[in-house]
């Protein structure tokens, strides 16, 4: 009794995966865009384990950490003078930069 793993739908394109096999070397290929595996495997299993692998969701920390910053930028209180070079001035533009940047990544 052969039990295979299902395969999760392509990371790129949402298509639908199946097993390739050659010479007893399995790999696994989106039907619509044609990614492939990188590695050949000796079993379907391992092929499969490889597919549905996929890089790591951001945790909660990461999003509860964000919204830490914003707050802290909102009670921050730079000088009112737009030429400061104060070093606190200069630390929220830094963090503000900063965190636009992390927002921009995480959409």
């Amino acid at each position: 009794m052969t039990s295979e793993l299902k395969l999760l739908p392509c990371p790129f394109c949402g298509g639908e995966a199946y097993t390739r096999a050659y010479n007893d070397t399995f790999w696994v290929r989106c039907e619509r865009c044609g990614v492939e595996t990188q590695d050949l495997h000796l079993t379907r299993p391992q092929a499969a384990e490889e597919w549905n692998r996929r890089a790591p969701a951001r945790s909660d920390a990461v999003a509860r950490l964000v919204e830490a910053c914003k707050a802290t930028l909102r009670a921050w209180r730079p000088c009112d003078d737009m030429r400061c070079e104060c070093s606190s001035c200069e630390q929220y533009a830094e963090l503000a930069e900063i965190l636009a940047a992390v927002e921009k990544e995480m959409q």
